[in-house]
């Protein structure tokens, strides 16, 4: 387990400067929820079924604005990851990521929710000056190439996005991690 700290400094009410420490844990036995894993992840709950020809993994863009498209049952093998649930918690409030909450609750959608911020290959740390849409993309697709390195390649990963940009700098990058727009 890798400890990683964030010191912030703030203001109190009373206008003292207070230091702030948050601290980060990071993992490897993160599990996977696939059905394909070979690394011995404790995939307790709901799984990916490994009939599928790919996982989706959509960024925090198409959670938030396409997120009925995604409730579809048609829809099968979706990754969510902790940034785009966070992303929903905070751009669109409770009522959206409840409605997330719920469709990952829900045994009949094949969708699973991956801890990427406490994963210790796909953690991606927010450098200075990038902008949060493009950190939690970064984060996003980082989550997607481990998935498709964990699973050994078995398996396809499709980010999907809403972010031109993005597919321009992502798509090439790795063989088995399409980034596609539905733009």
């Amino acid at each position: 387990m890798i400890k990683t700290e964030r010191i912030l400094h703030l203001k109190s009410c009373r206008g003292r400067k207070v230091r702030v420490v948050r601290e980060h844990y990071l993992r490897e036995e993160v599990p996977c929820y696939s059905s394909l894993c070979q690394g011995g992840c404790v995939n307790d709950g709901k799984v990916l079924p490994g009939d599928l020809i790919h996982y989706v993994v959509p960024d925090v863009g198409m959670v938030v604005d396409y997120m009925e498209i995604l409730e579809l049952r048609e829809l099968q093998g979706i990754v969510f990851t902790q940034t785009a649930c966070q992303g929903v918690q905070h751009s669109k409030g409770r009522r959206q990521y409840n409605r997330l909450r719920n469709l990952l609750k829900d045994p009949r959608h094949d969708c699973v929710l991956f801890a990427n911020e406490y994963q210790e290959y796909s953690y991606c740390p927010r450098e200075k000056g990038e902008s949060q849409e493009k950190w939690q993309t970064r984060c996003v697709y980082s989550a997607a190439v481990w998935y498709y390195n964990h699973l050994a390649g078995m398996r396809n990963v499709v980010m999907i996005t809403d972010d031109q940009e993005a597919v321009a700098q992502y798509n090439s990058l790795n063989s088995g991690v399409y980034v596609m727009s539905v733009q």
